[in-house]
Formats: structure tokens, C-alpha cells, sequence
């Protein structure tokens, strides 16, 4: 059975008084809102994107430009490989 304690805090420094007159430990939780999963290929899009972009800029000023749909093909696979390695994403 889980019950839900509601303290007002005066202090920062309170917290663990109250937990530790509960006999409680203080425990601090980053919890996603999206699935881990979905968080790594969304930033892998934002990181292709931004990548993708930057050198098709470039190119165009060459003359070299790419298609929209060529792109989005260059953005989807390197988002692809990004995927495949995760702690590249948050540097």
C-alpha cells in the first residue's frame, strides 16, 4: 500500500529532517517522459538535422545542392547511424 505524504519545507536543509523523523530516506529521480528509446532517436534527428543542414547550405553555395528528398535520405540515415551510438548524442 503506498501512501502520499505532503510537507511544507521551509528550507532546503529540512528534507532530510522530515525523512529522517520518518525513518525515511530522501531520494532524488530524474524520470524521462518519453521512453528512452524514443529520446535517443529524437535527438539523433536534431543532431542529423543540424549536421545534414549545415553541409547543404555549403554545397548549394557551390552549386552543388541537394533535392529535398535527397535530404531527408541523408538526415534519415544518419540518424540511423547516431542511434547506434547513444552516448555521442549528449556531448
Amino acid at each position: 500500500m503506498r501512501y502520499r505524504l505532503q510537507v511544507r519545507l521551509r528550507s532546503s536543509g529540512s528534507l532530510p529532517r522530515v525523512a529522517d523523523a520518518l525513518d525515511a530516506d530522501v531520494v532524488y529521480a530524474l524520470v524521462p517522459r518519453a521512453s528512452i528509446k524514443d529520446a535517443i532517436s529524437t535527438r539523433a534527428r536534431q543532431i542529423a538535422k543540424q549536421r545534414v543542414g549545415s553541409v547543404a547550405k555549403s554545397m548549394q553555395l557551390e552549386a552543388q545542392g541537394l533535392t529535398p528528398k535527397q535530404i531527408a535520405r541523408q538526415v534519415d540515415e544518419l540518424a540511423r547511424d547516431l542511434e547506434t551510438r547513444p552516448k555521442h548524442l549528449w556531448r
